[in-house]
């Protein structure tokens, strides 16, 4: 679907995705405050606007929402070892004086185990989940047993 034809409603739909608030969209998107939120809720209530919405939420997550191969490759990546963060450090230069450089610093050998649980977890491994098949015993027979 392309852009609505009304630049407003356009406008509603992008500051609607936001924060989900129709209200403080109808604000950005110049109505009143004192009609923003009746306006918000009649906007939502229009199909092409609910459909644009829609379309542009999905166009958001497909953007910026990890999917669960690339969450798996940084946490391996983390548990090698292999990527590095960037960590200011200051350093004294002499006469009272310091400067600051960015460094780049492996993970640390807490975020590494921290990696290799949540890989643990995903992959179920070491999960502690023991499953027990219980069968109930029938005792098969008369009341012949005395009180």
């Amino acid at each position: 679907m392309a852009a609505l034809a009304n630049k407003r409603h356009e406008k509603f739909c992008h500051e609607y995705i936001k924060d989900m608030n129709a209200t403080q969209a109808a604000i950005r998107t110049g109505y009143s405050e004192k009609t923003a939120k009746m306006q918000g809720s009649r906007l939502m209530t229009n199909d092409d606007i609910k459909a644009r919405v829609k379309e542009l939420r999905d166009a958001y997550f497909n953007e910026n929402i990890m999917t669960a191969q690339q969450v798996e490759y940084e946490l391996t990546r983390i548990a090698l070892g292999l990527s590095n963060e960037k960590q200011v450090v200051i350093e004294g230069t002499g006469e009272g004086c310091s400067e600051a450089r960015i460094i780049d610093k492996p993970p640390d050998e807490k975020s590494r185990l921290k990696a290799l649980e949540l890989m643990a977890k995903r992959h179920r491994i070491l999960s502690g989940d023991t499953t027990i098949d219980i069968k109930p015993v029938l005792i098969v027979g008369g009341d012949d047993i005395a009180d």
